[in-house]
């Protein structure tokens, strides 16, 4: 796509139609810091619709929870401590049967807890054993790394590496709870680069794996790029890849009490998100009040809340249904994970630079109709796409130069057909400034014509056909033109080990260039396009729900910041001449993996999540 359409980029470079739009200009404006300085300057109007997309973890809240004070909720007692002197704590469970308390620690060994004493359970010293097909089994490597653990209903302790090429282990303890022998357990694909920070078990053996390749990314001689996933397996043993996404590591996972919801978090961005299962259809939602500071443990409460540790020693209490975040308490240390005890009705968590397992107890139980997951607002996992039935005429021209020609009607595909294949957002508009007067540009934009394909993707060096590429054209009132052009940009690769970058190679990108794109639940877009120096930037906020409510933000340095408001051209209606065809990034469909090798048949490939029923529906 991006390939036969370059021919047409360096057409337009040198053509410039009379009457075509000039090119967006990217605001710097960031709706996520809250720079004060930045957002007076901006209509109202503008302002009350960008903070509605907000997405998780990119920065400070509207509603961030006041952390001047500690509001403990009455239902729970004040802060108790169940152990002490513990090496570096890290994953916690609690067994089903016995109520025993287990804890993970860095000297590698899984512990029981008895009475504040710590009895070791597992450790390198337990046999583990592999697969190797027909039935027979083989000595392992013994465990490594061990942090985040979980346990089945049957009483079976699943433990996960935190270590590259990580392993899952399900270990059976004798009756005093020591671990017998531990077997691998098979996950369809290749996890080679992961490491395992979070591990869940559910009501029927349903299986959730977080994790992230960022200590593979950063370890070898030339640092790349990182991405955190999100694996399942279904109580029928067949794994899915929930979420996977760059410059993520997710953290803990949790279950709700009856399997059929879980709750995640990520390190990086502070994202705190939740999956409902049940249904044919994986259904996601997220806070889009609050973003955590490094969230480490997340827990599902006995009433549905969401309780989250942050790594500086705040827990904050999400409440889903309301999607309100309260202070729950601080505690100094350095916090690792939570659990919910449903025997004692009770907080867990480890904290780690004093080696203490905390405790809250629920001193009053809720209504069991107060489950919060239950009412949380769930979105599907893919956002909706605008495609109007005839291509733009503007989108139309450029796909034309590339040999694509929809208004010949020729074409064996629908342009719907096209839109839904090719991510794309593009825009034909007339502006009108907005906004302070005293703010207004002296030769304001009049048209805008902007085409961005595969706005998610990214630019690599060495690969000249990667990446967005974006085609702007604008007029101003006095008739200038401002263009897309190309430019020659170096590219450096960030050592997070230590203080220095390296030089990646160089590589011709088209200016404007997205820099940022995404997609509400609501399928209303964000772009952000830069001009590096040689055309203004500029902010698009598109809004097919409401057309007139869409908006660009043009900042041209020297000469000033301007607002406009979009409208149809030619006395068209701009619904018309927009395009929204990519999804936010979390957008892929539950991606089948295939099922562990005790139950390995030849399954046709599904696209659905099985929570309820013990096969997958086809």
């Amino acid at each position: 796509m991006i390939k036969f359409l370059l021919a047409g980029v360096f057409c337009l470079l040198a053509a410039g139609p009379a009457g075509a739009l000039e090119p967006l200009k990217a605001v710097e404006i960031n709706f996520w810091t809250g720079r004060k300085n930045i957002l007076e300057q901006y209509d109202t109007r503008f302002l009350s619709l960008a903070t509605t997309l907000v997405q998780p973890g990119q920065a400070e809240r509207m509603n961030v929870p006041d952390r001047r004070k500690t509001l403990s909720p009455s239902r729970f007692s004040s802060l108790e401590v169940l152990a002490v002197g513990l090496k570096s704590p890290d994953g916690l469970a609690v067994h089903p049967q016995s109520g025993v308390v287990y804890v993970s620690q860095d000297d590698i060994r899984i512990s029981a807890i008895h009475d504040g004493v710590s009895v070791t359970s597992v450790d390198a010293g337990t046999p583990v054993y592999v697969c190797a097909g027909a039935g027979m089994q083989v000595r392992g490597d013994p465990l490594l790394l061990p942090e985040p653990i979980a346990f089945s209903p049957e009483g079976d302790l699943y433990v996960a590496e935190d270590r590259p090429d990580g392993r899952l282990i399900q270990f059976t303890l004798d009756d005093s709870g020591r671990g017998i022998a531990g077997q691998t357990i098979w996950i369809p694909g290749d996890w080679s680069a992961f490491s395992w920070e979070g591990v869940a078990v559910g009501p029927n053996d349903e299986i959730l794996l977080s994790g992230s390749s960022a200590e593979s990314a950063i370890s070898g001689d030339a640092p790349g790029l990182f991405e955190g996933v999100l694996l399942y397996r279904d109580c029928g043993r067949g794994w899915w890849q929930l979420d996977r996404r760059a410059l993520r590591s997710f953290s803990q996972v949790a279950f709700s009490q009856d399997g059929t919801k879980a709750v995640y978090a990520c390190e990086v961005t502070g994202e705190i998100n939740w999956l409902d299962l049940s249904g044919k259809k994986m259904q996601w939602g997220s806070s889009s009040t609050y973003a955590a500071n490094t969230a480490e443990g997340i827990c599902v409460l006995g009433d549905g809340r969401v309780l989250v540790a942050e790594a500086g020693g705040t827990l904050i209490m999400v409440d889903p249904s309301t999607d309100r975040a309260t202070v729950f308490a601080e505690v100094p240390g350095y916090l690792e994970t939570l659990v919910w005890d449903p025997r004692e009705r009770r907080i867990l968590a480890t904290e780690d630079r004093t080696g203490r397992i905390l405790s809250w107890t629920e001193s009053e139980r809720p209504s069991q109709d107060e489950y919060s997951l239950d009412h949380a607002l769930f979105e599907p996992a893919r956002t909706p796409r605008y495609v109007p039935s005839i291509c733009p005429d503007f989108v139309a021209r450029l796909l034309a130069i590339g040999g694509l020609d929809f208004n010949s009607g020729e074409l064996p595909v629908s342009f719907a057909t096209f839109a839904r294949r090719v991510p794309l957002v593009a825009v034909d508009a007339e502006m009108m400034p907005i906004g302070p007067a005293d703010t207004a540009s002296k030769d304001p934009i009049v048209r805008l014509q902007a085409a961005v394909f595969h706005p998610d993707s990214m630019t690599l060096p060495g690969f000249p056909q990667s990446g967005p590429l974006a085609i702007v054209i604008a007029t101003t009132r006095s008739g200038k033109v401002i263009k897309t052009s190309s430019k020659e940009v170096s590219a450096a690769v960030a050592d997070f080990a230590v203080p220095f970058v390296q030089a990646a190679g160089a590589m011709r990108v088209t200016v404007p260039f997205p820099g940022l794109a995404s997609v509400s639940e609501k399928g209303i877009c964000n772009i952000h396009l830069m001009g590096m120096g040689e055309t203004p930037d500029f902010h698009l906020l598109l809004n097919p729900l409401e057309p007139e409510a869409s908006y660009v933000v043009v900042d041209d340095g020297p000469n000033g910041i301007q607002q406009y408001q979009l409208s149809g051209p030619r006395g068209e209606t701009l619904a018309r001449n927009m395009v929204i065809s990519f999804s936010k990034e979390l957008s892929t469909k539950a991606k089948w993996l295939g099922r562990d090798e005790k139950f390995a048949k030849n399954e046709s490939v599904v696209e659905v999540v099985c929570v309820s029923s013990p096969n997958p529906v086809y």
